[in-house]
């Protein structure tokens, strides 16, 4: 027993978060593998500084730093149109960028901890987080496995990334083995904490450092619920994410709307959206598809778009008529029933009878 626990604490993997120095960002062979088109060309779709970063060298005391995951990192989008890259244009600052594709929230906030004892404080600090359900932490593949690595035949250790959001409906598993699959055996509520602890770290630190922090997230059920419960709300941004949705099902382009209510009114009506927020048009003439389409996502899904959305429409208006003949069936079967409990002369002596009859066969033969 000594022994094992000797090996554990002894285990170099097991102390990585220990160790100073910032972390490097994704692998940039794996990135470009992702990418399906680019606008143009002639040129890389990314360029990363010596840390892999998508980002500029970084420097001293920075007038803008800014964190996030994939969306930070600008997986797909050109890098001048990084929202990171857009704040920092609009505010006239020299920003830099430490947005890691997959990244957990308390892996952002370690790796700002790392950036600022390298580089020293920013003056500005802006984070946009993912979901607050992912972690990392170091896993032997012998041991455990992430969902989407469970099939895989790996012999492998390292720090392994669990997207605890992308299996919400995995029940805990009530007997285990290895290797453990890690929606089943890792309490959501572990990875929720350590996100809310984290961004309140991160909140006292930069109070006390005299850093301007600011910060977000994508996520619209976590967004609306910091808002109603107002909570970690003294650097929050609201990003009004539920005035966005997707124009179909299966689209990848995003519509915006003015309020609430019509966004809510178009999703629930199916009509064509109306009220639409006419926002950076400047930005679409500049980006073209790239504007609506990430360039790691096939075209065809963008030039397939408005046939999804029709497609979408026709399957529901079926579903619709199959409803109705349903129902009909329903109500020829009541109708059936009172015939078989009371006699003809029974219900048409009996007024209520006549017209229930009546409107009934009327409203059927309408519909049908």
């Amino acid at each position: 027993m000594t022994k094992n626990k000797l090996d554990f604490f002894e285990n170099p993997d097991n102390w990585l978060e220990a160790h100073p120095g910032l972390n490097h960002s994704s692998n940039l062979g794996f990135m470009n593998s992702r990418i399906r088109w680019f606008p143009d060309e002639d040129r890389d779709p990314y360029t990363v500084n010596k840390y892999a970063y998508r980002s500029k060298e970084f420097e001293k005391n920075a007038d803008l730093l800014f964190a996030g995951c994939s969306i930070t990192y600008g997986e797909g989008v050109a890098e001048s149109a990084i929202w990171g890259n857009v704040v920092a244009s609009k505010l006239n600052l020299k920003a830099f960028n430490l947005g890691m594709p997959g990244a957990s929230v308390h892996f952002i906030v370690n790796n700002l901890f790392n950036y600022f004892q390298e580089f020293g404080n920013p003056k500005n600090l802006f984070c946009i987080f993912p979901d607050f359900l992912r972690m990392e932490m170091y896993s032997d593949y012998s041991h455990m496995r992430s969902d989407l690595d469970i099939t895989k035949d790996k012999e492998l250790s390292g720090y392994q990334n669990y997207h605890l959001l992308l299996f919400p409906n995995n029940p805990y598993a009530k007997i285990s083995k290895q290797p453990h699959v890690a929606s089943e055996v890792i309490p959501k509520e572990l990875a929720l904490s350590l996100s809310i602890q984290h961004i309140k770290y991160l909140e006292m630190y930069c109070a006390e450092a005299g850093i301007n922090f600011l910060w977000g997230t994508w996520h619209e059920d976590q967004e609306n619920y910091i808002i109603k419960n107002n909570l970690l709300s003294k650097n929050f941004v609201d990003l009004k994410n539920n005035l966005w949705h997707k124009e179909s099902k299966d689209s990848k382009k995003s519509l915006v709307h003015k309020n609430v209510e019509d966004r809510y009114a178009c999703r629930k009506d199916l009509k064509e959206c109306k009220n639409l927020e006419a926002c950076h048009e400047t930005e679409k003439n500049i980006y073209g598809k790239n504007f609506d389409l990430a360039f790691d996502t096939d075209l065809e899904d963008f030039d397939s778009d408005a046939d999804n959305a029709m497609d979408e429409i026709e399957d529901q208006i079926d579903e619709l008529n199959d409803n109705i003949k349903k129902l009909k069936y329903i109500y020829y079967i009541i109708l059936s029933f009172i015939f078989c409990t009371k006699s003809f002369t029974q219900v048409f002596q009996n007024e209520n009878y006549q017209y229930y009859f009546l409107t009934n066969y009327q409203f059927l033969n309408q519909l049908f």
